[in-house]
């Protein structure tokens, strides 16, 4: 057992759409493959029409690449296929929709979120859960309930609301992109007066 909780080898499914939330999806796939974790990435989509030179795009390449598993869940039901099929998952990490959605949700998002809903696994969103307003906390059509919700570099003000714990989960704030600490280390090698 490591920090996770799980031990390593434990299978985690990513369910990710193509955009930023999507992105730091599969990013996280890498990471968790290097930690020794087998990620399963569920692509909600279609992979031959993704935007290769977004942010988004490249980290698909690279897991792509990198041999890590990867299935096209094109709508709701094959992705509840997949969500069944991948059953022995310790968790399920929600990668659909991030603070850029700002209208409610078309029915085929719905069936999505309704889907991950529906699955027995325990979910963590990234940033915050699919579906949610991240300034009112309310959901857009529907929201993914998490039971814990890790968001990046400040909460996001619809946190506060009082219905939007039930989505959220407990909430961790952390940094994006290098820790704090590495900075430190960096800037104490690169002192020219010590």
């Amino acid at each position: 057992m490591d920090a996770m909780g799980a031990p390593r080898g434990s299978q985690v499914v990513i369910v990710a759409k193509t955009g930023n939330n999507g992105g730091d999806g599969f990013a996280l796939a890498r990471h968790l493959h290097l930690l020794g974790y087998s990620p399963r990435v569920a692509y909600c989509g279609d992979r031959t029409k993704a935007r290769r030179e977004t942010d988004a795009g490249i980290n698909l390449t690279v897991i792509e690449r990198s041999g890590l598993t990867i299935a096209d869940a094109p709508d709701a039901s094959v992705l509840a296929a997949l969500l069944k099929q991948w059953g022995d998952a310790v968790l399920i990490v929600d990668c659909l929709y991030g603070t850029g959605l700002a209208s409610t949700l078309r029915p085929e998002g719905v069936a999505l979120i309704e889907v991950l809903n529906a699955c027995p696994l325990p979910k963590i969103a990234c940033d915050l859960p699919s579906g949610l307003d991240c300034d009112t906390g309310a959901p857009l059509g529907a929201a993914v309930r998490a039971v814990r919700t890790v968001t990046f570099v400040a909460r996001k003000k619809g946190f506060d609301a009082p219905l939007s714990r039930q989505y959220t989960g407990l909430v961790d704030v952390v940094p994006i992109g290098c820790p704090e600490q590495s900075w430190a280390h960096a800037t104490q090698l690169c002192d020219p007066f010590k």
